[in-house]
């Protein structure tokens, strides 16, 4: 287990996703272009510029997990939507190819697991783990390339969730990402970003060895 990203979106100017660089790596656009997601240099944490609805950047640079990979973040959500985490994301062909962990707290159940398939927004679980509007510590962690590929997902300490996805349209391949869903400009926001390559080091640790116990305080 090794960790490739840290994240921490402090900058002295406002910049595009797309043109912010931190730790040598940088952001590509699956979903929107521009100043849709920008890096804000009054608050150093990625948000909406607008009311754009979906939007998502993958990572880019050397050395980022392909197979086997954990991303954490701190997202925000609110009734105006939430930022996510992405794992295995497209890199060429149809873009719209990734895995998602959203939170609604419009429903019973919060947080939610998404397949994007070509484009095509698939809830594939869910679970009621977040417990209102505010910011919380997520985590998914993304196992497997043959027929089963494993989703281990998790909001704060709560009890990690597990989905063996084994559809004709999981993702076996791909790089981590951030992305949101927004109904105001810059309502809901990403932050501390770490991503693991759980390959690198020979093999995968448990979640309650994680690198970072202090950000699973409830």
């Amino acid at each position: 287990m090794t960790i490739i990203v840290n994240h921490d979106y402090t900058t002295g100017a406002d910049a595009n996703i797309d043109a912010y660089t931190e730790d040598g790596f940088t952001y590509i656009y699956n979903l929107g272009s521009g100043s849709n997601i920008v890096v804000s240099a009054a608050n150093d944490r990625a948000q909406p510029a607008a009311a754009l609805g979906d939007l998502a950047a993958r990572l880019s640079g050397a050395g980022l997990p392909t197979g086997d990979q954990e991303i954490i973040a701190t997202l925000q959500a609110d009734s105006n939507g939430s930022t996510t985490v992405n794992a295995r994301c497209a890199t060429s062909g149809n873009l719209g190819n990734w895995y998602s962990i959203y939170v609604d707290i419009g429903v019973a159940n919060e947080s939610q697991l998404y397949r994007f398939d070509n484009g095509a927004f698939n809830l594939i679980d869910d679970a009621d783990l977040f417990n209102g509007a505010g910011s919380r510590t997520a985590r998914l962690r993304v196992t497997g390339a043959g027929a089963t590929v494993t989703c281990e997902w998790q909001i704060n300490a709560t009890t990690t969730q597990t989905f063996a996805d084994t559809a004709a349209t999981r993702k076996t391949s791909g790089v981590p990402g951030i992305g949101a869903y927004t109904l105001t400009a810059a309502a809901v926001w990403i932050d501390n970003l770490t991503v693991d390559d759980l390959v690198a080091a020979g093999g995968v640790v448990p979640v309650l060895l994680h690198h970072d116990r202090a950000r699973w305080a409830a």
